[in-house]
C-alpha cells in the first residue's frame, strides 16, 4: 500500500532525524559558537544540550588538542565543500575526557542550515583498545629483540675470532638502511636480521670454523648450509619482520650466481641484499682467524667492482658514500 510523501517542513524531518541516532550531531556558527546539540549528548558527555548552546565548542576541548579543534574550524571555513574527519579529545561532564572521532561540513551558505554540521562519535574505548594493543606489540618486540640479543652473545661466546661480528654487520646494515630511506620500523627488522643473519653456523662443527687456513671445497660447501639452518631455526618464530627468510637469502646475488637457491636480483628481499653488503665490508675489512684484516678500502674497492652483479647497486653506492663521505667506521 503507497503512503503518502512526507510533506513536513526540512528542518522538523531533520530534527526528528538526529534526535533518535546514538552519534552527536553538533551545528556550529562561523567561529564556533555552539548553535545545536543534540539529545545524544548526554549519553556521550553526560550534558542537557540546552546548557550547551551558546558555549563556543573550544571550551570542551583538551588543552593539547586546540590547536587541532582551532584547525578543524580554519580549514572548514576555507574549504566549504569539503567533509573533514578528525579526533578530538573532548571534557565529560564528570571531568573525565571523551575522545570524539568527527565528520563536519560546513554548510553556513545554505539558507536552510546555516551552520557548520559535526556529527562525532564516542571512540573512547576503542582508542583504549588501540592503546593497550600497542603497548602489548611494544612488550612483545622487545622480548624478541632481547631473544636476539642473547641469541648473538651465545654466538660471540662460541667463535672468539668473530666475537662482534653479527653486532658489527647488524650496525653497518642499519646505516645502509637508513642512507637509503628505509623507515624506522623496516630498520629495526634489518637490525634484528643481520644480528642473527649466521645463526645457522651453530650447526657447523668448531673446527672448521676456526681453523687458520682457507677452507677446502667440501669445507665450504658446509659452511654454505648456515644459510639454510639459519633459516630451519628461526622460520617458526612469528617475527613482525621476514627475519627468517632474509637469513635464508643474505648470500644470494642480483646475477642469479649466489646460495642456496640461485635467486635472481627481483626475488631477493632488500634487507638481504643490504646484509650481504654489510658482511663482506665487515668480513674482508677486519681480522679473520686465516688472514690479517684487509681494511675498509680494500673491502670497499671489492663491493664496487661486483656492484650489479654480486651486489646491489643502490646497497653498494650507500656503503661506500657512509665510509667515504661520512666518515662511518667499523667498531672494534
Amino acid at each position: 500500500m503507497a503512503t503518502a510523501p512526507d510533506t513536513a517542513p526540512l528542518h522538523i524531518r531533520f530534527e526528528a532525524l538526529v534526535e533518535h541516532i546514538s552519534d552527536m550531531v553538533v551545528m556550529l556558527d562561523a567561529v564556533g559558537v555552539i548553535i545545536y546539540m543534540s539529545p545524544s549528548v548526554r549519553a556521550i558527555g553526560g550534558y542537557e544540550p540546552a546548557e550547551l548552546l551558546g558555549k563556543p565548542f573550544y571550551d570542551y576541548a583538551h588543552p593539547d588538542d586546540l590547536r587541532g579543534a582551532a584547525a578543524m574550524l580554519t580549514g572548514l571555513l576555507q574549504q566549504p565543500a569539503e567533509v573533514r574527519r578528525d579526533s578530538l579529545r573532548y571534557r565529560h561532564r564528570d571531568g573525565s575526557w571523551v575522545i570524539l572521532e568527527t565528520a563536519s561540513v560546513n554548510h553556513l551558505q545554505d539558507p536552510e542550515i546555516r551552520g557548520i554540521v559535526i556529527t562525532a562519535r564516542d571512540i573512547t574505548e576503542l582508542a583504549e583498545m588501540r592503546v593497550e594493543r600497542a603497548r602489548h606489540a611494544t612488550l612483545i618486540r622487545r622480548g624478541l629483540e632481547e631473544t636476539i640479543q642473547a641469541v648473538t652473545a651465545t654466538l660471540d661466546a662460541r667463535d672468539s675470532y668473530t666475537a662482534g661480528h653479527e653486532r658489527r654487520v647488524a650496525h653497518l646494515a642499519s646505516a645502509i638502511g637508513a642512507k637509503l630511506g628505509m623507515n624506522e620500523d623496516a630498520l629495526t627488522g634489518l637490525y634484528l636480521a643481520a644480528s642473527v643473519h649466521d645463526i645457522g653456523k651453530i650447526q657447523v662443527p668448531m673446527e672448521i670454523l676456526t681453523k687458520p687456513r682457507r677452507l677446502l671445497a667440501p669445507e665450504y660447501a658446509l659452511i654454505q648450509t648456515h644459510v639454510q639452518a639459519g633459516h630451519d631455526i628461526l622460520k617458526d618464530v612469528h617475527f613482525p619482520w621476514p627475519i627468517a627468510e632474509i637469513v635464508h637469502q643474505h648470500h644470494e646475488q642480483p646475477d642469479g650466481s649466489g646460495y642456496p637457491r640461485g635467486l635472481s636480483r627481483s626475488e631477493i628481499l632488500p634487507e638481504a641484499l643490504i646484509v650481504a653488503v654489510a658482511d663482506t665490508v665487515e668480513s674482508m675489512a677486519l681480522r679473520r682467524n686465516y688472514r690479517a684484516a684487509l681494511g675498509a678500502e680494500e673491502a670497499l674497492d671489492e663491493i664496487t667492482r661486483r656492484r650489479g652483479s654480486s651486489y646491489d647497486p643502490a646497497a653498494v653506492d650507500a656503503c661506500v658514500s657512509l665510509f667515504r663521505e661520512d666518515g662511518y667506521q667499523l667498531s672494534a
